[in-house]
């Protein structure tokens, strides 16, 4: 399989692979202090196209700092009649996808994004109002027979579930992140809010030589086993996205505008 980087979006050069990610991961350890603990930051999707982001573009928005979910391209953002304003303009937030092309490549992809309290000209968001999200919690752990003790810390709850999906650990820095990434994942699919804290010292933990690619590695597999965890549970608290209505382009542009825009 041939590997190739391409760049979209207006973006002139073409990006260095390493280079992308060491981006990626130099942001977020940036961030992951200021990021919001709220559980509807930590479930981001387009509001357009109601998507939800996962893996390492799931981490570098939900760590961006802001409380909304809701995130367009600018072309997205004009379309739906909003306005990204001046101070915003170079504050884009880059995510990286692969997209499969002819002859078996894949592309490397980049997309900005920039988050709706950026904006004016959208409706205001209507933040979830968990429910009961500690026994949604433990509903989780029944599904995936993980044995529930009376009076367990929500915490140790989701510790107990995500640690059953990931199987027998060898104890590695990575394994941590990826373990503690998840764990943040699945509290806020619960309503429950993300500890900004335990994720910035299992960053911290990991070798000083790490790549950036190692912590994007960490946060798709952490989404992979948060998945995993909830395929066979009801939620009680998802985010109800709110999706915003394009206006009326020509059938080409607008297919184009629809993109896959993902994690890594």
């Amino acid at each position: 399989m041939t590997n190739t980087a391409t760049a979209t979006q207006g973006t002139t050069q073409e990006p260095k692979v390493p280079g992308i990610f060491q981006e990626m991961k130099s942001a977020i350890m940036l961030n992951i202090d200021s990021a919001s603990a709220k559980p509807d930051a930590w479930q981001p999707y387009n509001a357009t196209t109601g998507r939800s982001f996962d893996g390492a573009a799931r981490l570098r928005l939900a760590s961006a700092g802001f409380d909304d979910p809701r995130w367009l391209t600018e072309k997205q953002a004009e379309r739906a009649g909003a306005t990204i304003r001046p101070e915003s303009k170079e504050k884009g937030i880059r995510v990286y996808f692969y997209e499969k092309g002819e002859n078996n490549t894949v592309a490397l992809k980049t997309y900005t994004l920039f988050n709706a309290q950026q904006m004016d000209g959208l409706s205001a968001y209507r933040a979830m109002t968990p429910e009961k999200a500690n026994d949604a919690l433990r509903a989780t752990a029944e599904k995936n027979q993980v044995k529930v003790e009376k009076g367990v810390h929500p915490e140790k709850l989701a510790e107990a579930i995500i640690h059953q999906k990931m199987g027998k650990l060898k104890g590695t820095s990575e394994e941590n992140v990826a373990a503690c990434l998840a764990v943040e994942f699945l509290k806020a699919e619960h309503g429950l809010r993300v500890d900004v804290t335990n994720l910035r010292d299992a960053f911290q933990a990991l070798p000083e030589k790490s790549t950036g690619k190692t912590l994007m590695n960490c946060a798709n597999d952490a989404g992979k086993y948060s998945r995993q965890a909830i395929e066979s549970s009801e939620i009680l608290n998802k985010i109800e996205k709110q999706t915003v209505t394009l206006a009326e382009v020509p059938a080409k542009t607008q297919s184009k505008s629809r993109s896959r825009v993902q994690s890594m």
